[in-house]
Order: structure tokens, then sequence, then C-alpha cells
């Protein structure tokens, strides 16, 4: 009896410890080298570093838009660094946005030990950015969340009573990706909870969400289940596309969506 409770204690310790191999290798891809700059696109930009409230030194770029009404805070997916999203940014550009976009610690020229936690101060610090350097109205500030990036924009989005938010390839909580990915893994061993279910509930402003239904990351459903937790306003697009590329694959619905969406913003 002795020997069949230790043999049942290896296989969950081992099961423990794979759980949290799998967790390290998977929730994170943080590269640091910088590829391109905005002003390799034809961009004008202001290089910015900032500090976190528990020290962080963190890079972003903050890329500006004559007349512009709204700006954009831009958090962006668990890969790569900002230098992979000027495509995107570009894209958004032309609707009219002023854009700040942030390296997470670890990320780029970000310096830091990556958290869940430290993901929340990032954003934070960033928002103060915007607020105490750039001297914006906190009514002009849409937060923008990408893949991972829709975690750190819902819990932002809990702290301040910014315009509106925009969800693209949504994560409902790291338990929904948890389960899906890895079935055979118990999921209260991952200590990631990026709980978005959670914490949309407590978001009071017009939220916009985006989808691709061809999604190979995170599954449609996800979004779907964060969107009926979600209180009104709210608005459901399906793009197709990839996870990654969906906004390109389908631009003009993209940016018809986002069009429509802050032209109702204007008018509320």
């Amino acid at each position: 009896m002795l020997y069949l409770l230790l043999f049942v204690v290896i296989i969950f310790l081992g099961l423990f410890l794979y759980t949290k191999f799998l967790e390290k290798k998977t929730v994170f891809f943080p590269e640091k080298e910088i590829l391109l700059y905005p002003e390799d696109v034809g961009l004008l930009y202001k290089n910015v570093f900032i500090k976190t409230a528990d020290g962080a030194k963190l890079n972003g770029w903050y890329i500006p838009y004559e007349k512009a009404t709204y700006t954009v805070l831009f958090f962006h997916g668990n890969a790569g660094n900002i230098s992979y999203r000027l495509d995107k940014m570009m894209v958004l550009r032309s609707l009219g946005f002023n854009i700040f976009m942030i390296d997470y610690r670890g990320f780029g020229l970000s310096q830091g030990k990556l958290t869940e936690k430290g993901l929340y101060l990032d954003a934070e610090a960033a928002y103060s950015y915007l607020r105490q350097v750039r001297g914006l109205k906190s009514e002009n500030i849409i937060i923008y969340g990408s893949s991972l990036g829709s975690a750190v924009a819902v819990d932002l989005a809990t702290k301040e009573n910014v315009r509106a938010l925009i969800l693209e390839g949504v994560l409902s909580s790291a338990k929904d990706v948890a389960v899906r990915r890895y079935p055979y893994l118990p999921a209260f061993a991952f200590s990631y909870k990026l709980d978005s279910l959670k914490k949309i509930k407590q978001v009071n402003v017009p939220k916009l969400f985006l989808h691709s239904v061809n999604d190979e990351v995170l599954d449609i459903e996800m979004a779907i289940k964060l969107f009926k937790t979600a209180s009104e306003p709210k608005k459901f697009i399906k793009l197709k596309g990839e996870h990654a590329t969906c906004y390109n694959e389908s631009k003009v619905e993209f940016l018809k969506a986002i069009e429509s969406f802050v032209n109702e913003l204007k008018k509320r």
C-alpha cells in the first residue's frame, strides 16, 4: 500500500512539473532584437522609456496622427516584440488614431522578469504615460488588446474609465486555453490565470470583439464565451484568416468594424 501511495505521489509530482514546463514554454515567446523601427516604414514616432511601479524599465513607441480624436493604447500578443506589429500599426493608423504600444518586460528593449502581475503593472505604466506625460483625457483613450494582450487590456479596463475597449483574437482565460490544449493535464496546476472571463463583468465602457472563425490558436468559442459574459454596449465581428494575420486577410471587414465602432463612440 505504501509503494502504491508513493507511486501515485511520484506520478502526480511528475505531471505537476511537466505542466509547469509546458506553461513556461507556451505562454511567452519574447524576442529581444528589434527588426524594424517606425521610421523604416515611413511613420513618425517617439521612442519612449517608462518605469513601472515595481521599477521595471519598458520601451514603447508613440506614433502620432495629426488631429486624432482618440489614442489607441495597444497591447500585443505573447510572441516577438513591438517591431513585429508595425504592419498592424499602419493599418490602425490609417483610421486616424494616435497609437502607443509598449513591449512587456522581457520583450524587445524592455527589462524585467515576466510574470502575470508584471504584465498588469506594465499596462498601468503605459496608461500613466498617456495621462501624465501626454496629458490625454481618459475619454480620449481606447484600449486595444490582441491575443494575450486582450487579457492585459481587460485588466486595465477594470481599473481605468477609458473611452472604449477593443479585443482581437480574444483570450477568455488561461484555464480555458489549458483545457483545450492539454486536456490530459490538471488545469489547476497552471499558475497563470489571465481570467478575463471574471474581469469583463466590471468593464462598462463600449466593447468591440474581433475574432476569426478560422483562428487556429485561440478557438472562437472562447471569444463568444467572453462576449456573452460582457455587459452592454458590446459588438462582435467575425473575421476570416489565421490568428496573427486575420486583420490583414479580412482587412476590409476589420477596418469597417473599427471605423463603425468609433463613429458610434463619437455619437454617444
